[in-house]
C-alpha cells in the first residue's frame, strides 16, 4: 500500500472522526486520525504512522468498508490509544455511524440493523424512506482488548426488486456524549400550540423545508411526563355545569394560586402533589425528573435521526403541549415557539372530517355541544400551560408568532421567525419558501382527509348562534387575551 492519505476535513468539535469510509479503493480518514490505512487479511484497518497495531480493524461482505448483511469490527488494543489519536477531550463514547442512501431512493424497502456487542445484542435501528443515517453509541470504558462488535442487517419490509440493492456504509467516531446531548439540546426548537392551530404548516413544511432541520412530529413525550386525570365526574355535562373559564397550569394544580371560578377543572395533571414520597416527580425526585425527561428525549432523537448532518430539531407538539412547562424547564437552552390560532377555528378544524369523521357528520344537538365544550376547555388548558411555560423561557429564546399573522403575511412573519431562530435566510430565499409552503399548494392527505385550507373566521360557517355562544362563554377570557374579538 502506498503513501500517507491526507486526512479529511471535520468541522463538528463535540464529535471527531476515527474512520472516514467511502466507496473509494482506499477510504479517507477523519480528521482526527492522521494514519495510513492498510489492509490485512482482507480487513480495513487503521494503523498508526509506526506500522504498530491498527486501533480497529473492518471486516463486511463486500469489497469495501461497506456491507449488505453483516460487518465485523475489533479493536486490538481495545480504547487504548483513542485518547492520543486527537479525539474531543473528555470523549466518553465510539459512535459507530452507518449510512444507507439506498432507502431515500427506494421508499417501499425498510431494513433494521442491529448493534452485537460480544455476542448480545445491545442496540437496533431502522433504516426507511429519509431515515438513512444513524448512530450506535458504544461507551469507549466497554472497549476492551479483542472486543467484537458485529452491525447485522435484515429486510424488514420488502419492495419492489431492483438492480441495486441496499448497502450500508460505516464510519467511526468518538466524542463526549454529554458534549453531544448539550448541543442537541441547544438546536432544538419546541413548537407548542394546540392541535389543529397550524403547527405542521409552520414547523414540518416552512421550517423543516429543507436540509437545514429534522422533524419530530408527536413524540408523546408530553404525554409520557405529563400524564392527565381521567376523573369521570370531571366530564359530566360539560356544556352545562361547565359553560366558563377555568384557569389551568401548575401553579394552580399544586395550589400555589387560586383559581377563579369554582368549577371543577376538566382537565388536570397527574403528579400535582409535590409531597408525595414516591411520585416519581415529587419534592425528593425533582431534579431526577427532569433529568430523566430530558435523557428520553434525546435518546429518542438519537435513535430517529443521529446527530449528525443537520442544524436544528424541530419539536411539534400539539398534543404534547400540555406538558410543556415541564419540558421547557428540562430544556432551559432550547429554543421555544408559541404559535397561537383562535379557537373557534380550531373548532371547525375538529369538526371536519379531517379531525372526525363523526362529528363532521353529525347532526346529534347534544353531541356537538359537548364536543364543543370539551375541546373549548382544551385549547384553553393547553394554551395556559404553554403561556407559563413561555413566560418562564428566557426571552432571547422564544418566539409568538399568531397563526392569522403568518396567514396574512408570511413572509415578514417567516423573516422575523428565522432570524429569532438563528437561522436567517436571503429576502429570495424566504420568497421562494413562501410561496412553496402555501396551504394552497398541498392537496389532500387521503381520500378521508382532505387538507384544511386555514381560513380565518370561517368557524362562523359551521356552527350556530348557541354553539359559538358557548365557545366564547368558555374560550372567551382567552381569547380576549390574545387579541381576538369576542362577540
Amino acid at each position: 500500500m502506498s503513501d500517507r492519505l491526507e486526512p479529511s476535513s471535520f468541522s463538528d468539535p463535540v464529535i471527531a472522526g476515527l474512520i472516514e469510509a467511502s466507496r473509494r479503493r482506499e477510504p479517507t480518514l477523519g480528521a482526527a486520525l492522521d494514519a495510513p490505512v492498510v489492509r490485512l487479511d482482507g480487513e480495513e484497518a487503521l494503523c498508526f504512522a509506526d506500522g504498530s497495531e491498527p486501533i480497529a480493524t473492518l471486516a463486511t461482505d463486500r469489497d469495501d468498508a461497506s456491507f449488505a448483511v453483516r460487518a465485523l469490527l475489533a479493536f486490538p488494543r481495545g480504547c487504548a490509544g483513542i485518547a492520543d489519536t486527537g479525539a474531543p477531550r473528555g470523549s466518553t463514547h465510539l459512535l459507530v455511524n452507518v449510512l444507507a442512501p439506498f432507502f431515500a431512493r427506494e421508499h417501499s424497502w425498510e431494513h433494521e440493523v442491529e448493534l452485537v456487542v460480544d455476542g448480545h445484542v445491545v442496540d437496533s435501528r431502522i433504516f426507511s424512506k429519509w431515515y438513512v443515517q444513524h448512530q450506535f453509541f458504544v461507551p469507549l470504558a466497554e472497549i476492551v482488548a479483542d472486543t467484537r462488535i458485529e452491525l447485522r442487517a435484515r429486510p424488514t419490509r420488502l419492495g419492489e426488486l431492483r438492480d441495486e440493492s441496499a448497502s450500508f456504509a460505516v464510519r467511526l467516531f468518538v466524542g463526549s456524549k454529554s458534549a453531544i446531548f448539550d448541543r442537541l439540546e441547544r438546536d432544538s426548537i419546541w413548537l407548542f400550540s394546540s392541535a389543529r392551530a397550524g403547527s405542521t404548516w409552520l414547523g414540518t413544511d416552512i421550517l423543516c423545508s429543507n436540509d437545514r432541520a429534522r422533524p419530530v412530529d408527536e413524540s408523546g413525550i408530553g404525554r409520557m411526563f405529563a400524564p392527565l386525570r381521567w376523573d369521570p365526574e370531571r366530564f359530566f355535562e360539560l356544556d352545562r355545569r361547565a359553560a366558563e373559564y377555568v384557569e389551568s397550569g401548575f401553579a394552580f394544580e399544586t395550589g400555589a394560586r387560586v383559581r377563579r371560578s369554582a368549577v371543577l377543572p376538566p382537565f388536570e395533571r397527574s403528579f400535582a402533589n409535590m409531597t408525595l414520597e414516591n411520585q416519581i416527580l415529587s419534592r425528593r425526585t425533582e431534579r431526577v425528573f427532569y433529568r430523566m425527561l430530558r435523557e428520553t428525549t434525546l435518546e429518542h432523537v438519537v435513535a430517529e435521526w443521529g446527530v449528525r448532518d443537520y442544524e436544528r430539531i424541530v419539536f411539534k407538539c400539539p398534543n404534547d403541549a400540555h406538558g410543556a412547562d415541564h419540558i421547557m424547564r428540562a430544556f432551559p437552552r432550547s429554543r421555544m415557539i408559541f404559535l397561537m390560532r383562535d379557537g373557534r377555528d380550531v373548532m371547525r378544524s375538529r369538526f371536519s372530517s379531517f379531525g372526525s369523521e363523526e362529528l363532521a357528520e353529525t347532526a346529534h344537538r347534544g353531541l356537538r355541544k359537548y364536543a364543543i365544550a370539551f375541546y373549548s376547555h382544551w385549547w384553553n388548558f393547553q394554551n395556559d400551560i404553554i403561556a407559563a411555560a413561555y413566560d418562564a423561557h428566557d426571552p432571547a429564546l422564544r418566539a409568538f408568532v399568531r397563526y392569522e399573522d403568518l396567514r396574512a403575511e408570511p413572509h415578514r412573519v417567516v423573516d422575523e421567525l428565522l432570524r429569532q431562530l438563528a437561522l436567517p435566510e436571503t429576502q429570495e430565499r424566504i420568497a421562494e419558501l413562501v410561496e412553496a409552503t402555501a396551504l394552497e399548494r398541498f392537496g389532500d392527505r387521503g381520500e378521508s382527509r382532505p387538507r384544511q385550507q386555514g381560513r380565518v373566521g370561517a368557524y362562523r360557517e359551521s356552527f350556530s348562534e348557541e354553539e359559538i355562544a358557548l365557545m366564547n362563554a368558555i374560550m372567551g377570557p382567552n381569547l380576549a387575551r390574545y387579541g381576538y374579538e369576542v362577540e
